[in-house]
């Protein structure tokens, strides 16, 4: 591997980037010729422009935790029993994120804090609650904006309450006022099981607690909005909006207010934010109507093309907007030795060892971790400073290119793909080794500065080089022992995917143009010839003077 050494003397390219000019031992004309050869090579490699002022918020990563409906035909023992499973399950939630300040998302049916109620604030269930509201970020954490906002929302499928312990389920397509008697029953109880988790004085106003509302009914979209704003519920549980993975392979990104004709599409006008996300993590397979895969690996890889896209706007002076994504769970889905268990841990593990502190050249934190709460209010922050800007809208319901707001090259070239390892390439760079169906690719970048790496390791045959931000096609037939590295992240693979190949949609963030085997590589390789001589039949950097 080989980095420019740190003894350069640097300057500033004309796009505001760094170029080397010359280091010790190099004669005048050898000065002249890298000069030239730098600038040419800064112009045709697309070198990166200066990182400015910061334009984005963190991206904001949830984590939804919810308690379904019990079978209502179940005696009360039945009941009884799931519902301490399930308080257990969600006790060892918390156990693994409290000591990593990671608030929870939590919603609950009526019949668990029915169950709650009957058990009095002593017993696990409120301690749970209260544990759910803590980790939110009220009790002793540092101020930030938008403030941290404990959540304990209402969940419901078509369940109704018709007496204790007694949940059946409407059937059919039900009414409007059968809906709403579903949504009442559920939210009143969970109202109850805050109150008495807390003694029956709650922190704060148990609306603004309870201010999330996921729910199978009604099944109109028309009168879902109807009832949001008849209950005051601001922010909808992520769900509908799940269906974009199906055109596009990831999660929308942004979150928006829906219109009542397509929930992807926008209507600035709508009483309520829809907050995005992944469903289950751990499972792959098919949920709200629409296969997905949120296994670990994807998951890792999904947020990978969500950070390539986020960098690329907080770098090139993009319309802020709120970035936020994230996965959910029911309650069930962590009982000792499921998926769910492993793959959180996992995903947990790895975000805090590569992205949870770190801090863009801007000083913009990269992520934090939010309840769908501080997702609602980042956003209305942001609209209130954008009156009248669209945050997100997918109109056509169709795979549209050109109508793809993130950038293209990251959606094409990475669909599909699970992470597969962390690389270690040294000199400041982060790299991702992926796998799809048993083809191999690397996702690589570093901060500042440009490098020789060796993928030998992984590639047997010459390799294609994307520039995920430009699009642009940077070799074809490269020897990976031999591949450039620099701050734009590159999608690295035997063979790109064959839109790419061609002339590729317009779109809003990415200058979009094949270029196969440019010069560049070829001028980039000749600058590093002068200026890092080999010893020994190895090409060494040139090491800083004492």
């Amino acid at each position: 591997m080989i980095c420019v050494p740190k003894s350069f003397v640097f300057f500033k390219t004309p796009f505001g980037g760094k170029g080397p000019v010359a280091f010790r031992g190099v004669s005048t004309w050898c000065f002249l010729v890298l000069g030239i050869l730098v600038l040419v090579v800064a112009v045709d490699f697309g070198w990166a422009p200066a990182v400015g002022v910061a334009d984005q918020s963190p991206i904001y990563m949830t984590f939804d935790v919810h308690v379904d409906p019990v079978t209502n035909g179940f005696p009360v023992s039945g009941k009884r029993a799931v519902y301490e499973e399930r308080t257990d399950n969600l006790a060892w939630v918390l156990d693994q994120t409290e000591p990593l300040d990671i608030p929870i998302s939590f919603l609950s049916g009526g019949w668990y804090m029915e169950m709650l109620v009957e058990e009095g604030p002593s017993g696990v269930g409120a301690q749970v609650v209260r544990r759910m509201y803590g980790s939110g970020g009220q009790i002793g954490s540092p101020p930030r904006t938008p403030a941290p906002g404990p959540q304990i929302g209402s969940h419901s499928h078509n369940e109704y309450q018709v007496g204790k312990f007694n949940w059946p389920s409407f059937t059919g397509t039900p009414n409007l006022v059968e809906s709403r008697k579903s949504w009442q029953d559920n939210i009143s109880w969970v109202n109850r099981g805050i109150e008495t988790a807390f003694w029956g004085s709650p922190p704060e106003p148990v609306s603004e607690i309870n201010n999330v509302k996921g729910s199978h009914l009604p099944k109109s979209e028309e009168e879902y909005h109807t009832l949001m704003e008849e209950f005051g519920i601001t922010v909808r549980e992520p769900g509908p909006e799940e269906d974009y993975y199906g055109y596009y392979g990831h999660h929308i990104w942004n979150p928006f207010r829906p219109s009542t004709e397509n929930a992807m599409a926008e209507d600035l006008s709508a009483p309520f934010v829809q907050v995005v996300s992944g469903p289950v993590i751990g499972e792959v397979g098919i949920h709200h109507g629409t296969l997905q895969d949120m296994s670990a690996e994807s998951v890792k890889r999904q947020f990978l093309q969500l950070y390539v896209n986020w960098r690329h706007a907080e770098r090139s002076n993009a319309p802020e907007k709120v970035w936020t994504w994230g996965w959910g769970a029911h309650a069930h889905n962590f009982s000792p030795g499921s998926d769910s268990r492993a793959d959180l841990l996992d995903v947990v593990g790895w975000l805090e060892d590569n992205f949870r502190d770190r801090v863009e050249p801007t000083g913009t934190p990269v992520m934090e971790y939010a309840t769908q709460i501080d997702v609602g209010e980042a956003y209305e922050i942001w609209e209130a400073a954008n009156p009248g800007e669209s945050s997100f809208s997918f109109d056509s319901l169709s795979v549209d290119w050109d109508e793809y707001p993130y950038l293209v090259p990251v959606a094409v070239a990475m669909e599909d793909h699970l992470w597969e390892a962390d690389l270690d390439l040294g000199c400041g760079i982060d790299a991702f080794h992926l796998d799809k169906a048993g083809d191999d690719a690397v996702v690589m970048w570093r901060e500042l500065g440009l490098s020789r790496v060796d993928l030998s390791d992984i590639f047997s045959t010459t390799v294609s080089v994307l520039g995920l931000e430009t699009g642009n096609i940077y070799g074809l037939s490269v020897n990976p022992a031999n591949v450039l590295v620099t701050t734009e992240p590159l999608f690295v693979a035997e063979q790109l995917p064959a839109l790419l190949l061609g002339k590729p949609p317009r779109n809003s963030y990415a200058r979009f143009h094949a270029v196969p085997e440019p010069a560049s590589w070829v001028l980039l390789a000749l600058t590093l010839a002068f200026v890092l001589p080999s010893r020994n039949g190895r090409s060494t950097p040139s090491q800083p003077s004492a």
